[in-house]
């Protein structure tokens, strides 16, 4: 078993370029060590891809809340807060939209929000 202290005499004994190499590999080395580690681009796409995602929704429910009146019991299809595609019958509402270019629709019923219920034991 090789030690520390052997491994260094056998450097000794190296030619001074052999040395300058291993003295660089180790300053590179140290340099990976101290760096964080990066992560990979296709984590990076999929987190920035589901951020943008979240991003439609939040925009797309903002939407809804807001226009929920002017489309009542219409389904419709949002990117987003923008509007592709609306009507009463959902099969060709998701059907405009494919047509439109949109492979993955968001499609929902805008539906009457049911008015608040509170029961109670009396």
């Amino acid at each position: 078993m090789t030690t520390l202290e052997q491994t260094i005499e056998t450097i000794r004994t190296w030619p001074p370029a052999d040395r300058q190499r291993l003295q660089l590999f180790l300053q590179e080395q140290a340099a990976r060590d101290a760096a964080p580690e990066a992560p990979d681009s296709a984590a990076q796409e999929k987190a920035e891809r589901l951020r943008q995602e979240l991003d439609d929704y939040r925009r797309a429910k903002a939407w809804m809340a807001a226009h929920r009146a002017e489309y009542l019991n219409q389904w419709v299809v949002l990117e987003g807060d923008r509007l592709i595609s609306h009507g009463f019958d959902g099969h060709r509402v998701a059907d405009e939209a494919r047509a439109a270019g949109i492979t993955a629709p968001f499609l929902v019923q805008i539906l009457e929000e049911p008015a608040a219920w509170c029961g109670a034991w009396l």
